[in-house]
């Protein structure tokens, strides 16, 4: 048994070997089913007709057999269903997402919600923030 490229749950960045059908890159996606058959992939996506098309577009010397992949299915940023096999992978090119940078804006808040945005984000248990207060751009 090949040991499978992802690890369940975990959220991953990867290039594709078909960018034409399946664009270049594939960016923070959650590995939500690893490792399953065809079969089982079917049941998220029509890979059979996925398969024919991206097919003649891989590397040479892949192997032209659906049944034989390792599929995977992620759970894009939009909350979608991406379902793909290791051969369309880059895996030279698969990055962990351990962590990320989020950045919220308030354009119209008053001095005080400074406070409420920092108590609520105390509340939810999450200590490792910056909060910056500055004048709105000129108009």
């Amino acid at each position: 048994m090949t040991t499978p490229l992802f690890e369940l749950n975990k959220v991953y960045s990867f290039n594709t070997l078909s960018p034409v059908f399946l664009g270049n890159r594939v960016e923070r996606a959650k590995a939500s089913i690893i490792g399953c058959s065809a079969s089982v992939a079917r049941k998220f996506a029509s890979v059979d007709h996925l398969w024919r098309s991206i097919y003649p577009t891989l590397p040479l010397g892949t192997v032209n057999d659906v049944e034989r992949a390792i599929w995977y299915v992620f759970e894009g940023q939009n909350g979608s269903d991406i379902v793909l096999c290791d051969k369309w992978i880059d895996q030279d090119s698969i990055a962990l997402i351990d962590h990320v940078q989020i950045t919220v804006s308030f354009p119209t808040a008053s001095m005080g919600d400074a406070d409420r945005i920092r108590n609520a984000l105390n509340a939810a248990g999450l200590r490792d923030y910056a909060i910056s207060v500055s004048d709105p751009p000129a108009t």
